[in-house]
């Protein structure tokens, strides 16, 4: 299970949750991260834009080595967590997201169709920086 925080949050927003979690079930994992920009995470070349995000939860689970997993989503990482999920459907097992902040319609559809030509199908190849 992958947590993705809201906007201006860090990682350990999700900690509560996490010990509840494999508190009711050892073999759950549950991985929080840092969204570019925020916690301890890349602030270097900001402003991040969702297509960053996006690209750079493609990579986390890349590097888990996860097929597929359940991520959460608060505020502006559920957003992110929804396009994501959008745009690689078959990476995802399950969604869950609550208090989104801002639509992410209009301008931000526009990133949802860009991550998709860029990402292609996870089996077609490893997105990463030199993939530009």
């Amino acid at each position: 299970m992958l947590g993705l925080h809201g906007w201006l949050d860090n990682a350990g927003s999700f900690e509560l949750l996490a010990r509840e979690l494999v508190a009711l079930n050892p073999q759950v994992w549950f991985v929080a991260v840092d969204l570019l920009g925020h916690g301890q995470s890349d602030h270097g070349r900001g402003p991040y834009q969702y297509l960053d995000q996006i690209e750079a939860i493609h990579d986390v689970l890349d590097a888990l080595k996860w097929d597929t997993c359940f991520i959460v989503g608060h505020s502006y990482g559920g957003n992110n967590a929804t396009l994501y999920a959008a745009a690689l459907p078959g990476r995802i097992q399950g969604l869950v997201v609550w208090w989104f902040l801002y639509c992410v319609c209009c301008y931000h559809c526009s990133s949802a169709t860009l991550v998709l030509l860029r990402l292609g199908s996870a089996d077609d190849r490893k997105l990463g920086p030199s993939n530009n």
